[in-house]
């Protein structure tokens, strides 16, 4: 955290530390383990009947996978269970947060399987079982992972775990009947969507399995660790060519899909189209009075909630597709987790306010939406470590919900005038989607391996009664005025039946449904509303459309599949050794690197550079140590080093709190910074910022702590002292003076950033973040340096629907103090004021504006000659930069009023293209640039032939 040893350039070009969101902890983990006969189950503490369940999964799907791939992984599993789904996000393994979506990993390097668990042991067999699919083809694979592509990793991982059919065949089958399913040529190269991979990917290895045997996939791996294309590898195995394959799977996926291929197709009167494109539609509600339908959805790449009108008597169909609340999430500590495949929208009876959940502030919660205000009104925390699909009661006056803690799911209902939370059940079952009708609470449950069933609660702490007694799996129960609507899965084809009212109160069997819905697709989620219809959606792979029927209408003939699911065993017991403390023992991350590279002259001396990187952590990555080292030679003997060119930084980081310390120690000498993981700027290495030092010697260290306030804010605190030893050479006619510096230092800084920026690959796509800092000098002797500043960057980025982009920032930075002298602002050169010299404006304050329009430029050129050459993702930028650097703001000048030009204040504008494909792989995010600018004065520029060009590697802002 040396900032002030470096000039301000590298706090303009790479802010990256600004735009990290933050994780937010909701409880300090205590781990235990359990050992297997090969896994060591790592599970917090409170959590014993979690980890034994986790260890007889583990050991059931090892066995499955011993048989399989006729393999044994040498060394035991670390298995990792986080006690909640906020838990994993923001748990350390990874040193970056994980995303909502992501509901487990296996690390590459270690093998670690971890997984969240919210109270569904039928999830945790599955994902278990996924990942642990992932670590036996690691084991196999060994170094070569380039060559196991993803469809294949995520579509075996999927066909080797249970309770993934359901899934598979509800994705597979509208695809198969609208015929819009890819060809696998398109599976094979990764040209697919990426849910595609997962379940296309399970399908096509579901035939060939079923043709072909499982061990094949055993074999396959081998065969691609050899260096064997794909198809030819599956040429080996099968004695088939690609378009053989084709054939055979697409009957097969006919043979499969019979049923809903041959189904009536007929045009349905009643029937309307909401929507039909590929937005999202999740969790659905209608309105109390029929106008309206709430859901969640993605406008551009930020999630909202939204609502939009039904059409009706005086609603043309134009109002539609009229977003009429548009409530961002992940924008704010406010709304910072969006929950979309657990959360359910509920209207309060009166229609004034929208209920679902989600995170505030670091706390699952309740949250309360105003439909007139546009915003949440309330946000209510509850002692929860998850809550899943909330609802109004009838009344309104309360919520039921499903409420996870300590790893159990149960049901709850919460008062919302006396905000008390009571449990109406007790169990190991995970008791989802709750509901009242006439006056008794239902709710759907899997409590053994056979599909999931309806069950009812007549009061708190009885048994609750089986409802439903079917060969398929019923979701989400819905209230109407004639009974219970459900969404089948499975043989139920993904359609809607009714169960009347008077069928509640008996076993509930096929016949006793009324088929609402015989689509030939699948039903992916709906609303009823009592006097007012229903509507669902379906999708077609990333295609969806919504229909609204005004009134239950009511088919003659149900549509039941003929799939039938994958038996799996159910888990036996095991052997564990005794529960034993966690003790942290720090590994390497990560493969360990050493660059050296160097050419030497005619006369026998080189020039030479070496750079070097480690990271160690403990399994858990509570505890973390990074070092960097780095060298640079210039004209030396071979077997001759100066030790006066090494770098060094070494710092530790401790995390398992809320609150991140670490601290650290740093060695800086000779004129050259090389680049430093520690502190990344790509452009160090090719645009020096000491280019005016002939020598320079720096050592100290550091130590800091930083607190989330929520997941896009954080205040941090920290402290530097060290000693700085420059010399500078003479200056050129047009720089200004600088003198040498032998100086020591304490500093405390503090800092306040904040970031709601989406990224990609290309840089920010959409947010705004902020950055403010305060530095104040440390003085024990008279002789330490006397230097105060302040820095404060504001970044503002707006997403069109073309995907082209707006992007803003605005920097102000100020230095006072005796030595200010000393540690002047530069700008000028790429990525601050492009169209001048490189660094060529000083001064002890600065500001700058950037303003840039990124746009699709080349998608894809595929070049035959002089050699093959693919170039894709070209983005196009036009920019305007405009800023200053000063010492004395009294006697600036923007502009002249006499001649009507600037004098202090230079602008410029131009255009440019950046590439981020050849860095992506290795830091995702860096970008090549290649841009031409011109200063301009308010009234001349120069002739485009004569605009600066200048190529650099870095961050876009």
């Amino acid at each position: 955290m040396q900032a002030l040893l470096l000039a301000c350039w590298v706090n303009l070009i790479v802010t990256e530390s600004i735009q990290a969101h933050f994780k937010i902890p909701a409880t300090s983990v205590r781990w235990l383990i359990l050992e297997t006969e090969h896994f060591r189950i790592h599970y917090p503490d409170g959590n014993y009947a979690m980890g034994m369940a986790a260890a007889r999964f583990c050991e059931a799907a090892y066995a499955r996978m011993r048989q399989t791939f006729q393999h044994e992984v040498a060394e035991l599993i670390p298995v990792f269970l986080y006690p909640s789904r906020q838990d994993f996000t923001a748990g350390n393994i990874l040193p970056f947060p994980l995303d909502e979506a992501t509901g487990g990993f296996t690390d590459f390097f270690h093998r670690r399987v971890v997984v969240p668990f919210h109270g569904d042991y039928r999830a945790l067999e599955h994902v278990l079982s996924h990942e642990i699919v992932h670590a036996f083809a690691l084991s196999m694979v060994q170094e070569n992972y380039g060559r196991y592509p993803l469809w294949l990793m995520e579509g075996m991982a999927e066909l080797l775990s249970p309770f993934s059919d359901d899934s598979m065949h509800e994705f597979m089958r509208p695809l198969v009947v609208s015929g819009e399913t890819p060809p696998l040529s398109a599976l094979f190269s990764g040209r697919v969507p990426g849910y595609y991979h997962y379940k296309m990917g399970q399908s096509f290895l579901t035939f060939f399995t079923e043709r072909y045997g499982t061990l094949r996939l055993a074999h396959l791996l081998l065969e691609l660790k050899a260096g064997r294309r794909l198809s030819e590898a599956f040429f080996h195995l099968s004695g088939k060519s690609m378009d053989s394959l084709q054939i055979e799977y697409t009957s097969y996926l006919q043979g499969v899909y019979a049923v809903e291929l041959a189904a009536d197709r007929r045009a349905d009167p009643t029937l309307r189209v909401l929507a039909d494109d590929r937005s999202l539609h999740l969790s659905p509600a209608i309105s109390p009075d029929g106008r309206t339908m709430a859901y969640l959805t993605v406008v551009g790449v930020t999630p909202v909630l939204a609502i939009s009108d039904i059409p009706g008597p005086g609603r043309e169909k134009g109002h539609v597709r009229r977003m009429r609340l548009k409530l961002r999430a992940l924008q704010s500590g406010r709304y910072e987790e969006w929950q979309p495949l657990s959360t359910r929208i509920s209207f309060r009876p009166d229609g004034q306010m929208l209920l679902l959940s989600g995170r505030s502030y670091g706390k699952q919660s309740l949250l309360l939406v105003d439909i007139q205000g546009k915003k949440i009104r309330e946000s209510r925390p509850l002692p929860l470590d998850g809550i899943h699909h909330p609802a109004y009661t009838p009344d309104g006056q309360q919520v039921v919900l499903t409420g996870v803690t300590r790893g159990q799911a149960d049901l709850y209902l919460y008062d919302t005038k006396t905000e008390s939370l009571v449990a109406w059940t007790q169990s190991l079952c995970y008791e989802k989607d709750p509901v009242f009708f006439q006056g008794i609470l239902y709710f759907v449950a899997a409590c053994d391996r056979g599909p999931e069933a309806l069950y009812r609660l007549l009061a708190p702490g009885q048994e609750p009664q089986k409802v439903t007694e079917l060969p398929f799996s019923i979701h989400a129960p819905a209230p109407a005025a004639s009974g219970l609507i459900v969404r089948a899965r499975g043989q139920g084809a993904g359609n809607l039946f009714l169960i009347p009212a008077e069928n509640l109160h008996k076993p509930v069997g096929p016949r006793d449904l009324r088929a609402i819905t015989a689509r030939p697709g699948s039903v992916r989620s709906f609303a009823s509303h009592e006097s007012s219809g229903l509507l669902w959606v379906e999708a077609d792979g990333v295609k969806e459309t919504v229909f609204y029927r005004p009134e239950l209408v009511f088919e003659a003939k149900p549509l039941l599949s003929n799939v039938q699911d994958s038996v799996f065993p159910e888990a036996p017991p095991v052997a564990v050794s005794q529960v034993e403390a966690y003790r942290p023992f720090l590994h390497t991350e990560g493969p360990p690197f050493l660059i050296l590279t160097g050419g030497s002259s005619g006369s026998g001396k080189i020039n030479w550079a070496l750079l070097g990187f480690a990271s160690l952590a403990d399994f858990t990555g509570d505890h973390r140590v990074q070092f960097f080292t780095s060298y640079f030679a210039a004209g030396e003997e071979p077997d001759k080093v100066n030790s006066r060119n090494l770098d060094l930084d070494a710092r530790y980081s401790f995390t398992p709190y809320r609150m991140d310390l670490y601290a650290g120690a740093f060695r800086k000498s000779g004129t050259f910074a090389v680049l430093n993981p520690l502190d990344l700027s790509l452009n160090e290495v090719i645009y020096n910022p000491f280019f005016r030092m002939a020598a320079q010697e720096g050592a100290g260290i550091y130590a800091g702590m930083e607190y989330p306030l929520h997941r896009f804010a954080a205040i941090g605190l920290v402290y530097d002292q060290g000693r700085l030893e420059q010399e500078f050479l003479p200056p050129l006619p047009e720089e200004r003076d600088q003198e040498d510096v032998f100086q020591n230092y304490q500093q405390l800084s503090v800092e306040y950033r904040f970031s709601s920026a989406v990224h990609t690959i290309y840089g920010p796509l959409d947010g705004q973040s902020f950055y403010i800092s305060f530095s104040e000098p440390l003085r024990f002797s008279g002789e330490d340096r006397r230097l105060n500043q302040f820095l404060m960057e504001y970044r503002f980025y707006h997403l069109f629907s073309d995907f082209s982009l707006f992007a803003f920032r605005a920097f102000l930075g100020s230095r006072s103090g005796a030595d200010s002298d000393l540690y002047p602002f530069r700008l000028g050169g790429y990525a601050t004021l492009r169209g001048y010299r490189f660094l060529e404006l000083e001064g002890r304050h600065a500001f700058l504006l950037n303003l840039e329009y990124r746009f699709a430029f080349i998608e894809y050129l595929q070049l035959g000659f002089p050699f093959r050459l693919a170039l894709r993702g070209i983005r196009g930028v036009l920019f305007a930069d405009a800023g200053s650097a000063f010492d004395d703001p009294q006697s600036f000048q923007g502009f002249s009023r006499k001649y009507g030009v600037t004098r202090d204040l230079y602008l410029s504008y131009g255009a440019g293209v950046h590439w981020p494909n050849f860095l992506w792989p290795f830091l995702p995010g860096a970008v090549m640039k290649i841009e031409w600018a011109t200063p301009y004065d308010g009234k001349r520029s120069l002739p485009p032939n004569k605009w600066r060009g200048q190529f650099s590697l870095g961050f876009n802002f």
